[in-house]
């Protein structure tokens, strides 16, 4: 007994140490992607960005793209068949405004399966929470109100698709700075 006991000791300080050292659980690549720096709303893209600005952050991902006056839509295609929809829309969408500034964007997330569409909503779901504190609503339709010194005040969406396969996230400032406001 005695030569198993430091063994078993020694064992138990291995299981130990090795999971102390992971406080944060790893995120999704979804997350990862759409989340890669704190000091942005979506991706390296923030409210009150110029459309022009929009634009030149997401050149490097080269992703399927359209644009109009008002809108910009992108597509990206992560591993696993995920689907990420993006529409980036001007302040001109209200049609008292004539500005290009951002004003909101929505992102639509496809999964083939919804224990995988869930696990991640969960994840959104509890940065929102983290950043904005408790949201209003209930699981699968949930709204936070908060600000950050870049955007001003916004509202945040974070709703589950009908099919439970997906999710869509909504950005929308509630406070328009009009000081990148075209003539």
């Amino acid at each position: 007994m005695k030569r198993k006991t430091p063994l078993i000791l020694a064992l138990l300080a291995a299981l130990l140490s090795g999971s102390c050292g992971r406080s944060t659980p790893t995120q999704s690549d979804v997350y990862s992607f759409m989340f890669p720096d704190k000091g942005y709303t979506f991706r390296k893209v923030k409210l009150g960005m110029t459309m022009q600005e929009v634009k030149v952050a997401e050149l490097p991902v080269k992703p399927e793209a359209y644009s109009d006056e008002i809108t910009l839509s992108y597509r990206y295609t992560l591993p696993d068949h995920k689907q990420i929809l993006t529409d980036f829309y001007s302040a001109r969408l209200k049609s008292s405004l004539n500005s290009d500034i951002l004003l909101s964007l929505v992102a639509h997330v496809y999964f083939e399966d919804e224990v995988e569409a869930a696990q991640i909503y969960n994840e959104f779901q509890q940065r929102f929470t983290e950043q904005y504190g408790l949201p209003n609503g209930s699981y699968g339709s949930l709204v936070w109100n908060g600000g950050t010194e870049y955007a001003g005040n916004m509202e945040i969406r974070l709703f589950l698709n009908d099919n439970k396969k997906g999710f869509s996230v909504n950005y929308l400032s509630t406070e328009v700075s009009l000081k990148k406001q075209t003539p």
